[in-house]
């Protein structure tokens, strides 16, 4: 069986069953354009779509850390207490940003050997970044404080309180 064309004529092999795969290939020795355009199409899509899901679990890895470090800082906030039977007091006025100093309220945790440094949002951009604020009507110590930050996915406040009464302010756990 032959098929005419107008230049050439073609030999059109049957198919047979006791042909290896490489015999089979030798009649065929490229892709065509539409093949290489759908293959490259399928892998950019899939790799957009891995993009994407990757992005998501990296923000919820951030809040988890966010999370963990709020933790660490309220664990070594409690230590402090128990050594001095008071929070850090409140010199700085307000919510302050405490990343990597030892020279604002909460960074007498480092300097008391409570904690090897303060951490620092995984981002630590203006909208990210942890904050602590002991009560403002306190002397030498405080009786409570609040640790907070914004969490990416969600983008609300996550806050942890200590001491006694609650900070009335600060977002709950």
């Amino acid at each position: 069986m032959q098929i005419k064309n107008k230049k050439r004529i073609y030999p059109l092999k049957p198919y047979c069953a006791h042909q290896s795969i490489s015999q089979r290939l030798k009649y065929r020795r490229a892709f065509t354009l539409i093949e290489l355009l759908v293959v490259i199409a399928v892998i950019g899509l899939l790799a957009t779509i891995v993009a994407v899901s990757v992005n998501g679990a990296r923000q919820k890895g951030r809040d988890a850390v966010r999370k963990s470090d709020l933790k660490q800082i309220s664990l070594a906030l409690e230590m402090y207490y128990d050594k001095y039977n008071g929070y850090p007091s409140d010199t700085f006025s307000g919510w302050e940003s405490p990343c990597n100093t030892t020279t604002n309220d909460i960074g007498k945790l480092v300097t008391e050997g409570f904690l090897p440094k303060i951490p620092c949002d995984p981002l630590n951009s203006a909208t990210n970044r942890y904050y602590f604020d002991p009560d403002g009507t306190c002397g030498t110590y405080c009786s409570n404080y609040c640790l907070k930050t914004v969490l990416e996915t969600t983008g609300s406040s996550y806050g942890i309180k200590g001491g006694t009464p609650n900070y009335a302010g600060c977002p709950g756990t």
